[in-house]
């Protein structure tokens, strides 16, 4: 991992950014920071790439049987068969390796592990659910 994203993910951990989107450099095969940022719930799906597999590490302020939490959400899109199959394969492979690289250098509890493949379904709602599932 590079040292901007190891800064960038300090800064998250620390509140002081809300979004962070890494990449893999196909060629050298090293994660790279792609962009951070203060965003709102709102405005995650819109930081989805359509056409290329990323990470991204959500800061998700929420409330949840009165209490107010601050939860981390790790997300891997993949935008299905739009993207070459070496470029899906690399993310798929490097995703655990990078989660515990993330949980254990940074110390960062990632809350939530969520894979998707259609940025719309990222709202408020859908993140309650999956952090909070509903007990039948």
């Amino acid at each position: 991992m590079m040292d901007d994203v190891v800064g960038a993910l300090f800064d998250l951990k620390e509140g002081h950014l809300t979004y962070v989107q890494l990449s893999i450099d196909t060629e050298k095969e090293e994660i790279h920071l792609e962009s951070k940022d203060n965003i709102s719930v709102n405005s995650l799906r819109h930081k989805i790439p359509k056409n290329s597999p990323r990470y991204h590490l959500f800061l998700f302020p929420h409330s949840h049987e009165g209490d107010h939490l601050k939860s981390i959400v790790f997300i891997y899109s993949i935008p299905g068969y739009q993207c070459p199959v070496k470029e899906r394969m690399l993310y798929s492979s490097c995703k655990s390796p990078l989660v515990e690289t993330i949980e254990t250098k940074v110390e960062m509890e990632i809350a939530k592990k969520i894979e998707i493949d259609d940025p719309n379904e990222l709202n408020e709602a859908f993140l309650l659910d999956q952090l909070h599932p509903k007990q039948n």
